[in-house]
């Protein structure tokens, strides 16, 4: 498959369902971001993944206040 037909089948996540991710899916997001090229061959950012719900709902006063900060199981930051 190439890649503007992948592009084409991805989506925005409207509604949470309650389950935690496993964290064998979280790293593996963590190590594609951590392997992404990027025009310096750098990584010139951090990924912060939050957890506590007390953080997530600060995050979501200045994100639009959008559910799906304060119902996911992990918010990744970059």
């Amino acid at each position: 498959m190439d890649y503007i037909n992948l592009l084409n089948k991805r989506y925005a996540t409207k509604a949470m369902n309650g389950r935690v991710a496993p964290q064998e899916k979280i790293d593996n997001i963590l190590e594609a971001i951590r392997l992404a090229p990027t025009s310096s061959g750098l990584q010139p950012f951090e990924v912060f993944v939050i957890t506590d719900k007390e953080v997530k709902s600060k995050i979501q006063e200045i994100a639009w206040k959008q559910s799906q900060v304060t119902s996911c199981s992990h918010l990744f930051v970059i």
